[in-house]
């Protein structure tokens, strides 16, 4: 018991530390009490857009993010409004007439990661969903590595290259991508066993 205790040691340790690199990288958004929604994009539309010298928001830093406060937190608000009222979000009547929600994959009702958005305030869910989803890529690719023949040392290499690549880093604010993304090297390593 020992013995295997000892084998094992080292991957426990690696593992707790690819969950401590997102938590540095996002520590503002998590415990910070910071936002990865981009909330200044909204004062580019009216009615908030009067109110922008007011509350004084310049020009939005990537207007390319709005997608991110105007579907997606409707989509997780839709989710939670459905899920207190104990239903099940089939249906989203809200946009033009209607359309199936939870068939739609963009709206990540199904995935087990998406319980951050109920139990916690949208504002930090947001955080914390990237954090998790990182480390889970991370632990991905360094399980890949492994089942590879790759020693700890270059599969520790290969989980902080994936989880802090570009592609990643650009996708924070697409939870759908982060949770697809994170899982393909576990899916290879399942493969390749």
């Amino acid at each position: 018991m020992i013995r295997r205790l000892r084998q094992t040691l080292p991957d426990i340790l690696i593992s707790f530390f690819l969950l401590i690199v997102p938590m540095v990288f996002f520590f503002q958004q998590t415990i910070g009490g910071r936002t990865l929604l981009p909330t200044e994009n909204l004062f580019q539309y009216e009615p908030y857009r009067s109110l922008a010298a007011e509350y004084g928001v310049g020009q939005p830093h990537n207007t390319l993010y709005s997608d991110l406060v105007l579907e997606n937190v409707e989509w997780r608000r839709f989710v939670s409004e459905q899920v207190a009222g104990g239903q099940i979000s089939l249906w989203q009547p809200n946009i033009l007439a209607g359309s199936p929600f939870i068939a739609a994959g963009q709206g990540l009702t199904l995935y087990p990661f998406s319980l951050l958005f109920l139990i916690l305030p949208l504002a930090s869910a947001y955080g914390w969903f990237t954090v998790l989803q990182l480390w889970i890529a991370a632990i991905s690719m360094y399980i890949f590595a492994r089942v590879l023949g790759i020693r700890r040392a270059g599969a520790l290499i290969a989980a902080l290259t994936y989880q802090l690549s570009g592609y990643f880093m650009g996708s924070v604010v697409f939870p759908m991508i982060l949770a697809g993304a994170a899982w393909l090297p576990l899916l290879l390593a399942m493969i390749e066993l």
